[in-house]
């Protein structure tokens, strides 16, 4: 069928699945790295306002979004991974069909005079005689 089809769909898992662990990464980051500067060298690292409690909770709905996008993404993975599957399956299916279809054109009884009418292709070619 279509084998780039079948590479879009690989393309879009792997895509989907290191967008996962960017995401996880950001949303572990926003929940463990926390630091409010408020020693010597005032380094500020996801902190937005004055008071720790509001950074906490601020961080943590960061981390809530980020986690869900991961988990979003990871779910579209899986899904691609299963089209990537499924068009696999699909593409076997047609060629076997395909195949099926050119074996039984060849299989047609042919007629050349009235003593072979009943023999197939591979029959006359192997010169045996059908069932009359």
């Amino acid at each position: 069928m279509k084998t780039e089809g079948n590479k879009i769909w690989k393309g879009l898992s792997g895509i989907s699945f290191v967008l996962t662990t960017v995401f996880l990464g950001l949303g572990l980051d926003k929940m463990f790295n926390y630091n409010s500067g408020e020693c010597y060298p005032y380094e500020y690292h996801n902190a937005y306002v004055g008071g720790d409690a509001y950074n906490y909770i601020i961080n943590g709905n960061y981390a809530t979004g980020f986690f869900v996008l991961g988990s979003m993404f990871a779910l579209m993975g899986i899904g691609f991974i299963t089209l990537y599957y499924l068009s696999k399956i699909v593409d076997g299916q047609s060629k076997a069909l395909a195949g099926l279809q050119a074996g039984s054109k060849a299989e047609q009884p042919i007629c050349t005079d009235s003593q072979d009418a009943g023999l197939t292709a591979t029959e006359e070619m192997n010169g045996l005689e059908g069932e009359h």
